[in-house]
């Protein structure tokens, strides 16, 4: 991918391309929530987008200063050294800031600087990607616009699964050993085998980063008991017993089928619930004969190990050590021939303390599967938000009688009304607020001014819509920056705005104290905009 050029068709007339962006931005949004929700995208609806792209591209090209320059260029650059990124999908956000964080920022960046006051979603970022690559094959070949052309789409889908064992390891670290089994489900729906090792919570984390919306697990009836309380979310859409290996049950079958003179007598003597699990599970396994061969082998071997021993020896006492074995066969005959009838196995008392253990193993080991569904991402048709920014400039705007504009200065006169009549004048004067939306009011005193305050959280962002009237002057301020938790936004932009200081180093100070990623300014006086002024930040390292 080539540098953007340096020139470009313009579609759009110059005083038309910035309010113009966030309409085609908004445009291409919508078509994008429609093929998610669809899983499906048409040629017409690819066309349609490909021409968005284009006039998106146009727009980008015309407003375009230095920065915004840099930043393409940065995309451009990752796109070169990592071709998958030209399917980059703001779904995969969460893997992508992981391998390519100068890329996900970058672009942030840009949309930013597009969309500007009307920023209220990074997903609408996928749209600038596919503008760059649109600006970045202008000067290539045919061929070349044709396998980018193929790449700009509403809808990208996950991070693909690679197949390969080392891959798998190297893509998710410790977390996937060799007994976790991924695979697709629906092409936004991952699937994992977590009937070996056990469900994580990791899982729900990696399926959200690498654009999934749902997450399915097999696990264990005993796994699923353990995490139901705590994943409120979770549907059980399937159930089913848990099948062994079946390579090693055909080995282990053949092996006992054609070995039964030897492993009968062995199995026999087994506790009766290992015998049933072998009969359940081994296809020509009976635990009838297996059970019959052993008892009538302990007897017979213990008769003839008595009568020998006897015999060898010399000594008839001997023969009373053959007691408890003969004991312990006939109490297995007793108990597992009533009235001469087969009724069940039962294994040797002198094999059950050395079995016991894995008795207990198998008994408390899960014998069914469980198949679950979580959500990890809502897909929700793209929906604007309202923007306080008409309100706040018909506001900026309004001649104020004097009496409520004196009432912005405090005083030991105007201490307890302060800014209390001139929001009764603007509440009845300004017309309706913007519906869907709250608009905070408060009074800063030490300042001198009331602020109307919207806060709009952004993917890790935060975007403030302000308007700040002082006694003669009011402030519209947009400012958008990082999300890191509470802060003082209100006090710290009142603080600055009430300085002497001229409107460019007002803009400086914000930009700089806030950490902004970008900052609009919009002064009035006596009812006209006196200066219009926006910056935009660099991060910080």
């Amino acid at each position: 991918m080539n540098q953007p050029p340096s020139t470009m068709t313009i579609e759009l007339e110059e005083k038309d391309v910035r309010n113009d962006l966030p309409d085609v931005v908004n445009a291409m949004s919508k078509m994008r929530a429609e093929t998610i929700k669809d899983r499906k995208v048409t040629d017409g609806q690819k066309d349609e987008y490909l021409h968005m792209s284009y006039r998106l591209a146009s727009g980008i090209q015309a407003i375009a200063d230095e920065p915004m320059t840099k930043r393409m260029q940065i995309v451009a650059d990752r796109l070169n050294k990592n071709p998958t990124l030209l399917r980059y999908d703001p779904m995969q956000d969460g893997y992508w800031r992981k391998q390519e964080g100068r890329f996900a920022e970058a672009l942030d960046d840009l949309l930013i600087a597009t969309v500007r006051d009307d920023f209220h979603s990074v997903d609408a970022k996928h749209h600038v990607l596919q503008a760059v690559k649109y600006l970045g094959i202008e000067d290539t070949s045919s061929k070349e616009r044709e396998k980018v052309y193929d790449t700009i789409l509403p809808f990208h889908g996950p991070v693909p699964l690679e197949t390969k064992e080392n891959l798998l390891k190297k893509l998710f670290g410790r977390l996937l050993g060799n007994q976790y089994k991924l695979s697709n489900l629906e092409g936004l729906a991952l699937n994992i085998d977590a009937t070996s090792d056990g469900f994580r919570d990791e899982f729900m984390q990696m399926a959200r980063d690498r654009g999934y919306t749902t997450l399915r697990v097999e696990m264990t009836d005993k796994d699923f008991e353990k995490v139901k309380a705590q994943l409120k979310d979770m549907q059980v859409v399937g159930s089913d017993n848990i099948r062994p290996n079946q390579k090693i049950v055909d080995a282990t079958n053949s092996f006992v089928r054609y070995t039964k003179p030897l492993s009968y007598p062995i199995l026999g003597a087994l506790p009766r619930s290992l015998q049933e699990r072998l009969e359940k599970t081994l296809p020509t396994f009976s635990a009838e004969y297996a059970y019959i061969t052993s008892n009538c082998t302990e007897f017979v071997a213990a008769a003839l190990g008595a009568i020998g021993t006897c015999i060898y020896t010399e000594s008839e006492y001997l023969f009373l050590a053959a007691i408890p074995f003969f004991a312990d066969a006939i109490t297995r005959e007793t108990m597992g021939w009533p009235n001469h009838d087969y009724d069940h196995p039962v294994g040797s008392a002198f094999l059950k303390p050395f079995l016991y253990p894995l008795e207990k193993h198998f008994k408390e080991k899960a014998k069914k599967k469980v198949t679950v569904e979580l959500p990890v991402r809502k897909i929700e048709a793209s929906q604007q938000v309202p923007n306080p920014i008409a309100f706040y400039d018909a506001v900026g705007k309004m001649e104020v009688p004097e009496e409520a504009e004196r009432n912005l200065v405090w005083d030991n006169e105007n201490h307890h009304q302060f800014g209390k009549s001139f929001m009764a004048y603007v509440k009845e004067h300004s017309g309706t607020q913007p519906q869907g939306i709250e608009i905070a009011t408060s009074i800063n005193k030490p300042n001198q001014a009331v602020v109307y305050n919207h806060e709009l959280p952004v993917d890790g962002y935060r975007k403030y819509s302000s308007l700040f009237c002082f006694n003669g002057r009011r402030y519209l301020l947009t400012a958008v920056e990082p999300n890191r938790g509470t802060n003082n936004f209100v006090e710290n932009a009142s603080t600055i705005l009430a300085d002497g200081s001229d409107n460019q180093k007002k803009l400086e100070r914000l930009g700089k104290e806030l950490d902004a990623r970008y900052v609009h300014l919009r002064e009035y006086r006596s009812g006209q905009v006196a200066s219009d002024m926006e910056g935009f930040g660099d991060r910080k390292s």
